[in-house]
């Protein structure tokens, strides 16, 4: 037989908390930023109180457990120099805003980073990627 489950009565006050009152995530400002700069102006002007949303993919789930209770979101996913894929001076650049799709199916990925491509491929996973990565050509 297996281990018997401890009461309720016994779960850590945060997760008794969450599930009398359901998962919701707490009240938040919410601003969609139209450029880099004024994404890095309101993280400067907001500091802690801040958080940035990009896919939501770790956000929100945070939020709803509410494990994260920033003031203000800022919405980075109009900002559109921090997507997209390129080949530079013999470097892959992997825009912050770009998406697992994108990258799954880049010629670019695929040419000069097979590996990343394969594991793309086999990710379950849809979020946005980041980096730069050198390659050998």
């Amino acid at each position: 037989m297996g281990a018997s489950r401890p009461p309720s009565d016994h779960l850590p006050t945060l997760r008794k908390t969450n599930m009398e009152g359901g998962l919701k995530a707490p009240k938040f400002n919410y601003i969609r930023a139209e450029s880099r700069q004024q994404a890095l102006e309101l993280l400067d002007q907001l500091g802690e109180d801040g958080r940035i949303l990009a896919g939501g993919q770790s956000l929100m789930p945070t939020l709803n457990m509410r494990l994260s209770q920033p003031d203000t979101l800022i919405d980075i996913n109009k900002v559109s120099d921090l997507g997209g894929i390129s080949l530079e001076d013999n470097m892959v650049r992997i825009g912050a805003m770009t998406r697992h799709v994108e990258v799954a199916n880049s010629p670019v990925i695929a040419e000069h980073l097979p590996l990343i491509a394969e594991a793309s491929a086999m990710s379950g996973r849809c979020s946005a990627m980041t980096g730069e990565f050198a390659t050998s050509t």
